[in-house]
């Protein structure tokens, strides 16, 4: 019995986990799938909605498409090959799926599109600060044009590839590791980097941004008594807000609302699997499985924002319905003002 153990000592480590956990790791594609069938349908469908309503959200349309499109790519693409390619890596062990080559490519277009995401709604923190804080209509409008908007969706972009180019500095940067061959990347100096300045310093911002929000709406009362901005030169400031004028004004109110609850929600899933490993250590990967779960919950969070929107947007609701034709409505004369200027 001492000579089996002995012996067995210097056995080789196994290459895979996956035979021992197979059904657990089967449940957890199941339920991931099913979630990002569900996610992918409802971004789809909002979407739909913003691009048949030319004018809702005027003023944050351009980056809340880029929004949506940048986080249904995550959650209908890279998190079902993800899943998929480790399954067919550990039943088929096929090296051209999930071998280095392929580990390098994905981890870079993957980690570049979660740093556009956070990136992403920075600048719509960005852009309800203006929109809370702007002095007159034509500073608001100014900073919030198309033009504007789509400068801020390159620049998004551009710092998104621009943190993660150390994936290319070195051709051993990323492996398909065991357990269960997940395309990780080796440790490096460019992941502290990219850490504080692709998701830590954009989430500051966008938490700064609201703090400021809120506390000038809490402190004029916006919530309830607005002061009315004067919409040519020769106008005071502090007359009562017209009907249409308070209804838009109101309305920008909401859209902060609504992206600062689906900011909280991004942090809450994203910081979850840090927390957990700071408070349980390597016990949290006992289970390979685990991390997975995790893994699918950053991207459950990023499944907030079509959910916020239809959920707490009533001009939303209202568009999904014209969208499925179950009742004709014009947006346009419930979300606009005279000046065309929208929430």
């Amino acid at each position: 019995m001492i000579m089996n153990n002995t012996n067995a000592s210097f056995l080789p480590p196994p290459t895979s986990l996956f035979p021992i956990y197979r059904v657990d790791f089967e449940i957890f594609l199941s339920v991931t799938l099913i979630i990002c069938a569900i996610g992918t349908g409802t971004f789809l469908l909002f979407l739909a909605v913003i691009l048949q309503q030319p004018k809702l959200f005027r003023a944050s349309r351009w980056l809340i498409i880029n929004q949506t499109i940048t986080e249904s790519m995550l959650l209908g693409f890279h998190l079902p090959a993800a899943c998929l390619g480790v399954y067919v890596a550990e039943t088929n062990g096929r090296s051209y799926f999930f071998n280095e080559t392929f580990c390098l490519h994905h981890n870079f277009v993957f980690m570049s599109t979660v740093t556009a995401s956070t990136w992403g709604l920075c600048m719509l923190g960005l852009n309800r600060f203006l929109a809370i804080f702007a002095t007159s209509p034509q500073q608001y409008q100014k900073w919030s044009s198309g033009r504007v908007q789509l400068v801020q969706i390159a620049l998004v972009w551009m710092i998104g590839f621009s943190c993660h180019l150390y994936f290319y500095a070195g051709k051993n940067t990323t492996a398909a590791m065991y357990p269960l061959k997940q395309c990780r990347a080796l440790k490096n100096t460019g992941f502290l980097l990219e850490q504080i300045f692709g998701v830590y310093v954009p989430l500051s911002i966008t938490a700064l941004a609201y703090m400021l929000m809120f506390l000038k709406m809490w402190r004029n009362k916006m919530r309830t008594r607005a002061v009315r901005l004067p919409l040519v030169p020769s106008e005071k400031p502090g007359a009562p807000l017209t009907g249409q004028e308070r209804d838009t004004h109101q309305r920008r109110i909401r859209l902060a609302q609504i992206l600062f609850s689906v900011a909280v929600v991004h942090c809450i899933a994203f910081l979850t699997y840090p927390m957990a490993l700071w408070f349980y250590g390597q016990a949290a990967h006992q289970n390979p499985t685990v991390p997975l779960y995790f893994r699918t919950l950053i991207h459950t969070g990023q499944l907030s924002t079509p959910i916020m929107f239809l959920a707490m947007s009533k001009d939303c609701r209202q568009g999904v319905r014209a969208l499925l034709g179950k009742m004709e409505v014009d947006l346009d004369s419930r979300t606009f003002n005279k000046t065309g200027e929208t929430s």
